[in-house]
């Protein structure tokens, strides 16, 4: 009677004995499910939140590759109307160099208002002083030349720097001036037209290292 109950005893025992076991290797099993599925998430929003992170960094650089290649080409096609004003004196063309004037303007603003990087804050710094220039030095001598060559005061036919100057004599700019731009040597609108490139190529290189790093 002992031994058996004894048995009994010892077989409910190893029975208890394995549900505990049976029921820690569940937990166990369930644990470790569960950490690596908190792992395979965290990765996964880890990895969404950097292709997300990337993907507006390259939409950034895109969209500020496209605004200084649209300023660069405003610059450019402003110069050359304003050149044809010079030859021709068609106040058509004037009006077309006030309008792309304009859309400079709101351009340059553009990047000073947008500028992060140092890189970015030169530029438009750059930008507004190669423009400003234009505006204040060039611009009013070459307005001023076409009105003489109409009151016959200037007779030849294509435009002579000394000339330029002597209508519309100026003070030489700072000597520490950036940008060396006055109405004799920018009249016919290369030197602004070169700076204005060269800035927009060091601007731009930047912007494809910016890139290639992100990629």
């Amino acid at each position: 009677m002992e031994c058996t109950q004894f048995q009994e005893g010892t077989v409910y025992m190893k029975a208890w004995i394995d549900q505990r076991i049976g029921r820690q290797f569940l937990f166990v099993f369930y644990l470790f499910i569960g950490l690596i599925l908190l792992t395979s998430l965290a990765v996964y929003v880890f990895t969404e939140n950097r292709i997300e992170q990337t993907t507006t960094s390259l939409e950034n650089v895109s969209e500020r590759r496209t605004n200084a290649t649209e300023l660069f080409e405003t610059w450019q096609s402003m110069q050359y109307e304003m050149r044809g004003y010079v030859i021709l004196g068609d106040e058509e063309m004037l009006t077309r160099v006030k309008d792309k004037q304009a859309l400079i303007e709101t351009q340059t603003a553009w990047f000073e208002a947008n500028a992060v990087t140092e890189k970015e804050k030169l530029y438009a710094s750059d930008a507004r002083t190669l423009f400003s220039a234009y505006q204040e030095r060039v611009m009013p001598s070459l307005e001023r030349y076409v009105v003489a060559k109409r009151a016959g005061t200037v007779t030849e036919p294509f435009l002579q720097m000394p000339t330029l100057g002597k209508v519309t004599p100026q003070a030489e700019p700072p000597a520490d001036r950036k940008f060396k731009i006055n109405s004799k040597s920018a009249a016919d609108m290369s030197a602004s037209i070169v700076d204005m490139e060269s800035v927009f190529t060091e601007y731009r290189n930047s912007l494809n290292e910016e890139e290639n790093q992100l990629r």
